[in-house]
């Protein structure tokens, strides 16, 4: 798998658990509760703010 690159303006759903150090299922659950900024891609990926990681 690739490096992640924190300086991006958003990640998949499965960098943003290898950062967080969490399960995927708990990346997309914070992300329905609101805890993680996000959006669908038309294919239905989620996309998530690099910031919003921070907070």
């Amino acid at each position: 798998m690739k490096p992640i690159n924190l300086n991006q303006p958003y990640l998949s759903t499965r960098q943003s658990a290898k950062v967080l150090q969490v399960s995927l299922g708990t990346v997309q659950k914070m992300v329905e509760l609101g805890e993680l900024t996000a959006w669908k891609t038309r294919g239905g990926h989620r996309r998530i703010l690099t910031s919003s990681l921070n907070q």
